[in-house]
């Protein structure tokens, strides 16, 4: 979407300090965030999911024990979502529709399966590396330096200085006239979603053949992640795959186009979406 719009996320795991704090800021510039729970938080500070809750926030899935999903199984994968789920559910009486994978890791299978189970995956493309403890102003500077519409900036509840440094980011992104909103608006503020129809053609000029390569079209599944790599560009009758080198400097929209009848011996995506689905739209920085 270009109509200026960002989401700010929290992930919570480890403790619960500023968590009042950072809500009290969020109700001062009347904004709506999405908070990523650990299942072992959840049940340790029900209290404090009914707070978010309460004061209308988001509250998202950040499995059970914060693993590496990638390293488990099939069944583990599923267990940890449904065991953080039920542990939010029990406080809100809601299950949880948006996931976001420990350390930000993941893998074809963890995007798979966490997408059987009815999630959104969701990445981040902001990082205010709160949790390396670094200053309010190295803070402030990481989160407003290219602000974009479709950001969505990654924070933790507990970090040392992000009491001092929340307020000076939103008075900026609001001063600059973004409007932030829950991740579940965003995605649909974004147009054309996961399951829409597209004419490859609007590609145009930009999808040109290329040599052969091997990538992984489902880590474009995370929502609005930041794309690295090469451009990487498949054409023919079974699948068109667009790629942008994160290293251009230009954000640009981009969108993958499956058409997919039988396995492409070029390339590793596992989703059969039929002609013209998109998968995921997503922009490079």
């Amino acid at each position: 979407t270009e109509e200026k719009v960002l989401s700010v996320s929290f992930d919570a795991a480890w403790g619960r300090a500023n968590t009042e704090g950072i809500l009290d800021i969020l109700d001062q510039y009347g904004v709506k965030a999405n908070f990523f729970l650990v299942g072992f938080w959840a049940e340790k500070y029900p209290e404090l999911v009914a707070e978010l809750q309460a004061r209308g926030h988001e509250v998202g899935n950040h499995s059970a024990t914060h693993p590496h999903m990638s390293k488990l199984s099939d069944a583990q994968i599923r267990e940890e979502l449904k065991r953080c789920s039920d542990l939010v559910q029990s406080v809100t009486g809601k299950p949880t529709t948006l996931f976001r994978p420990p350390y930000g890791e993941y893998n074809d299978e963890v995007v798979r399966i966490s997408r059987e189970e009815g999630y959104e995956c969701i990445q981040w493309n902001v990082d205010s590396l709160d949790w390396k403890n670094i200053s309010a102003e190295d803070m402030v500077r990481r989160c407003t330096k290219a602000v974009n519409p479709g950001d969505i900036v990654l924070f933790h509840n507990d970090s040392k200085y992000i009491l001092q440094a929340l307020p000076q980011i939103l008075e900026y992104y609001q001063q600059a006239g973004y409007r932030i909103i829950p991740i579940s608006e965003l995605l649909l503020e974004g147009g054309l979603q996961n399951g829409g129809n597209i004419d490859a053609s609007i590609l145009g000029s930009a999808v040109q053949p290329a040599g052969k390569g091997h990538i992984a079209a489902d880590s474009f599944l995370f929502h609005r992640a930041p794309v690295c790599g090469q451009v990487h560009v498949y054409q023919g009758d079974d699948l068109v795959f667009l790629m942008r080198d994160r290293l251009r400097g230009n954000r640009k929209w981009v969108a993958i186009v499956l058409d997919i009848q039988a396995d492409h011996p070029d390339c590793v995506p596992r989703h059969k979406n039929g002609l013209g689905q998109i998968l995921a739209l997503g922009v490079d920085f």
